[in-house]
């Protein structure tokens, strides 16, 4: 049991640091969305989720292996390294709250990768439009619905409704929200189709 939950710990650690890793460069929630952003044919939500499920296992399989070591580590309890290990945390938790050196440059380095995103990728006329339901983006946009009904069906949905996302329109379309977007609203996009990675 000792060996099966240790590979499982340390496979666990390295799938959250490489999720991690991923969620530190992807871009912010509003491109991510808009462009479709993937990497390695998984979307924000779907690397979102993986990280989660792997944080998850890691801490439980660490708990696990806690337990099953239990008389070792009780040794380090009334020790210098107790409570090195413990004042390091706790500054570490500090200087990330108040966003303070030298934890503030990894911070604001993970700001600067995902704004250098948006530069290359397009941003959506509205926050999160790709929530828009047809009928939001008919009231904000001043397009008759059923003249963003019609294009739809045009582009091969033979059953829209009003209360569709653009979303969920996009993926029915095969394509990204900002794609769909300028289908249904008659504008040519100014768009090159975009594969990040496949």
């Amino acid at each position: 049991m000792r060996k099966f939950v240790s590979i499982v710990l340390f496979s666990t650690l390295i799938l959250s640091v490489v999720t991690g890793i991923v969620l530190y460069i992807m871009p912010h929630g509003r491109v991510a969305y808009w462009t479709g952003w993937r990497l390695f044919g998984l979307g924000k939500d779907q690397w979102e989720a993986v990280h989660i499920v792997f944080a998850f296992g890691m801490a439980f399989s660490g708990f696990y292996h806690l337990y099953l070591n239990w008389k070792p580590f009780k040794r380090y309890l009334p020790s210098k390294a107790l409570f090195a290990a413990a004042l390091g945390t706790l500054t570490l938790f500090i200087l990330a709250v108040k966003n303070l050196p030298p934890v503030s440059f990894i911070t604001n380095l993970e700001e600067t990768i995902k704004r250098s995103w948006e530069r290359n990728l397009p941003h959506p006329p509205l926050p999160h439009t790709e929530l828009l339901t047809l009928q939001q983006i008919s009231k904000r946009f001043g397009i008759p619905l059923e003249e963003l009904m019609t294009r739809a069906k045009k582009h091969g949905i033979k059953k829209s409704s009003p209360n569709i996302t653009l979303k969920d329109l996009a993926k029915k379309l095969k394509t990204t929200p900002a794609e769909a977007f300028y289908l249904i609203v008659g504008q040519k996009s100014p768009l090159k189709p975009q594969k990040i990675f496949p």
